[in-house]
């Protein structure tokens, strides 16, 4: 069965996302999320783990990183959770600007190879209140095609609801 279009979340692992997000209202932040697949190949996203405060423009995991998520990665498999994908913010004024970049994409449609149902959050502290959004937040996946008429990778935006 293919991966659901639907996420769900808890409150608990939205507000650490996004009170990271605020804490650093004019630079990027980046950080991982974990949870499990349920049986409607929906994923549920129940913790999130701050990591780190970027650039202005640019965020994206470092060496340390890899070895500060691997005794997070056994920890929660103690608890039935796996990691299942990332959340970074891209903290602009005005406009619309929870999407993937050119480098988001490149990042996630390389880790979400090895699991389709790889995550990921964007989050705006401004669009917090924006109707449009979850609260702030929007989840994505990528979708890759080997038609001959285009060639490249689309994002995929999937519907994010509480747990």
């Amino acid at each position: 069965m293919p991966p659901s279009r639907q996420i769900r979340i808890t409150s608990s692992a939205q507000r650490i996302m996004m009170e990271f997000a605020q804490s650093s209202p004019v630079r990027e932040v980046i950080g991982v999320i974990f949870g499990y697949v349920n049986d409607q190949q929906e994923v549920c996203i129940t913790k999130a783990h701050p990591f780190r405060i970027g650039q202005k423009h640019e965020v994206q995991f470092i060496d340390e990183d890899y070895e500060r998520v691997y005794p997070l990665i056994k920890s929660h498999e103690a608890e039935g959770l796996m990691w299942v994908g990332w959340f970074h913010s891209h903290p602009f004024k005005g406009g619309d600007h929870i999407y993937m970049s050119k480098t988001d994409i490149k990042y996630h449609s390389n880790a979400q190879s090895g699991n389709p149902n790889w995550t990921a959050i964007v989050i705006n502290p401004y669009q917090s209140q924006d109707p449009n959004t979850f609260h702030g937040m929007r989840a994505f996946r990528t979708i890759s095609s080997s038609n001959k008429l285009f060639s490249g990778t689309k994002v995929e935006t999937l519907l994010i609801e509480h747990l």
